[in-house]
């Protein structure tokens, strides 16, 4: 006598995940069919891949220096240098179980999510840098070149440069809403220039991603309109690259686009280095925008208002008891000599709505 178990095992989930990498949202990586990768995580609220928080008016929302980080090194695992043509599209919300899918096509980037069971969200895209794309860029080892990036500030002591607190980086950024600290780093030293800004910002934990998260926040004292501090978000950036951890020092060059702030978008150009002159963050063309406008070109949302995504769903109208593929009985009014119960326990429709004195007329089963 021989017995065999037959164990029925439940499908599993089409996007489930593991882990997510430190500093980014990559989870296990799956060889496509045809060529193309495909990284699946599971984020949840109280395991975030970065050790602080960043709250946009009491929102956990995913910083850009993930985002963006999560995408060069989805680049440098395909054989790319960095990125190019970047969008941020939507943020990411820490509001519970989050299933994420970063796809890599040979010529495109993707990064989604979904909450729950709920429809696809594409919150972040870009293309992946090749070596012979032209990008005016250092690679993460290679001693700086003087370019026109780098003559807008060599030495803040010996340029038309005004020394700044410090301690106005945090205020701009609370006052706008914004709460938290992703990673550990500070600014020590900190200098206005006639198209931007320059720092210096220590990193405790030698991260370059930390230097790409200081570097961001920092951005936005460089707009030069006035009205106060302003929540601006990161939209979309021309180039990205990311170099290797090891500095525990960095010189953050902000640039400011010539005119770029008259469409109400802030773009900058911004470069962290190490004492040695290697690249530690390269970022061109970066654009912030405010998170909305009145009329008056000032703010008049809440910052919480990027954390949702309009998602249009297919309607499906109701179906009616005579909608197709419905099935109908019409039956006289005191139902007699009609096997009422067996129809209904059959999923028939019962009605009554005859004309006095009619029996049944009509009986469809579609």
């Amino acid at each position: 006598w021989h017995r065999t178990r037959h164990w029925v095992e439940p499908p599993a989930a089409a996007d489930a995940g593991t882990t997510p990498r430190p500093s980014t949202l990559l989870g296990g990586l799956v060889d496509l069919a045809g060529g193309g990768a495909l990284w699946r995580a599971r984020l949840l609220p109280d395991a975030k891949p970065y050790p602080g928080t960043h709250r946009l008016d009491g929102v956990e929302v995913v910083p850009a220096s993930v985002l963006l980080h999560t995408l060069t090194v989805a680049a440098a695992e395909t054989g790319a240098a960095g990125v190019t043509d970047v969008r941020l599209a939507h943020p990411v919300l820490l509001d519970g179980t989050r299933h994420v899918q970063v796809t890599a096509d040979g010529e495109t980037l993707t990064l989604a999510s979904r909450l729950g069971g709920g429809r696809w969200v594409t919150h972040v895209s870009a293309r992946p840098a090749l070596v012979d794309d032209g990008v005016a860029v250092a690679s993460a080892a290679a001693v700086v070149e003087p370019t026109a990036l780098d003559s807008v500030l060599l030495d803040p002591l010996l340029l038309d440069s005004a020394a700044l607190d410090p301690a106005v980086l945090d205020r701009a950024v609370a006052a706008a809403g914004v709460s938290g600290r992703t990673y550990p780093w500070d600014v020590v030293a900190l200098y206005r220039t006639p198209r931007g800004l320059s720092a210096e910002v220590t990193l405790p934990d030698c991260s370059a991603v930390a230097a790409v998260d200081a570097a961001t926040h920092l951005a936005g004292l460089a707009d030069p309109r006035p009205g106060g501090p302003r929540l601006l978000v990161p939209d979309g950036a021309a180039s990205v690259r990311v170099g290797v951890d090891g500095a525990a020092r960095v010189t953050v060059v902000v640039t400011r686009s010539s005119g770029a702030e008259s469409d109400g978008r802030l773009t900058v150009d911004i470069r962290a280095t190490a004492p040695d002159g290697r690249v530690v963050a390269d970022l061109r063309g970066l654009a912030y925008v405010d998170l909305e406008l009145d009329d008056d070109g000032q703010p008049d949302a809440a910052p919480a208002a990027i954390a949702h995504a309009v998602v249009w769903e297919p309607w499906e109208p109701e179906q009616s008891p005579g909608a197709a593929g419905a099935r109908v009985a019409l039956l006289e009014p005191d139902g007699a000599g009609t096997p009422a119960a067996g129809l209904s326990a059959a999923g028939v429709v019962l009605t009554t709505d005859l004309a006095a004195g009619s029996r049944i007329v009509a009986m469809s089963f579609c």
